[in-house]
């Protein structure tokens, strides 16, 4: 009987300190805070890292900017057509001079990201800000998750 309890013990042991080890700690990058409220981020936290993972990878590695003339006209909607996603009226207005990835926030705009298309925004005629398609950013999202120590 002992060695049962033992046993049993040892068992509901092991199962407890695999879910403690196994839980990912994830802090949003302060750039969400424009976005979303402290209090649903703190909730994110515990409820669904994930998606904050999700964020915090969106904001560095949705986009690349490419620089210089292509001898190829390169078509897209100019950057400055695009968008807030929760002012109607207001769009692009970042200072492209001082334009910092680091920075910059994806998430306030409305821009449209294709599944298998590159989506490009023209910033000046020697600059483009240019999305990966969806399917190919969430294939490197997909690593990123298990780099950061999240199960399948």
């Amino acid at each position: 009987m002992i060695k049962k309890i033992l046993f049993f013990a040892t068992i509901v042991s092991m199962l407890y300190s695999n879910m403690l080890y196994s839980q990912v700690q994830v802090k949003p990058d302060s750039r969400l805070y424009q976005c979303f409220s402290e209090e649903y981020l703190k909730n994110l936290e515990t409820s669904n890292p994930k998606l904050i993972a999700y964020y915090n990878f969106y904001l560095d590695h949705s986009y690349f900017i490419s620089t210089g003339k292509s001898e190829k006209k390169v078509d897209g909607n100019s950057i400055f057509s695009v968008k807030y996603k929760e002012q109607a009226n207001k769009y692009f207005d970042e200072d492209i001079k001082v334009f910092s990835t680091q920075k910059f926030n994806p998430l306030k705009y409305d821009f449209k990201i294709e599944k298998n298309l590159y989506s490009h925004y023209l910033i000046d005629d020697k600059t483009v800000l240019i999305f990966y398609p969806m399917k190919r950013f969430m294939k490197e999202y997909k690593k990123y998750l298990i780099e950061l120590g999240f199960q399948e």
